[in-house]
């Protein structure tokens, strides 16, 4: 399980097992679920210093970023034969 606050302090980045999904903390709603992850769990996940992007990695070996506004994968990084750090 993954989780990071966003730099306003009013939204939530939260992995856990195999979905991944912003919350609103003001309304502690789900305002996205941005991915599913089809190869295991979440471990990490971090915002942008503009709270813009979100970045998670997990069992798949990959960096995923995430356009947190739309809501939307950007990319996928994968290639690392190991655990991300």
């Amino acid at each position: 399980t993954g989780i990071a606050v966003s730099p306003d302090s009013k939204k939530v980045l939260a992995g856990y097992q195999s979905m991944l999904a912003l919350w609103d903390l003001d309304t502690r709603t789900v305002v996205h679920r941005l991915d599913e992850c089809a190869n295991g769990w979440y471990y990490k996940v971090a915002i942008s210093p503009d709270g813009k992007i979100g970045a998670s990695n997990g069992d798949s070996y990959s960096v995923r970023l995430f356009d947190l506004v739309a809501g939307k994968l950007i990319r996928i990084m994968s290639g690392h034969s190991q655990d991300l750090n």
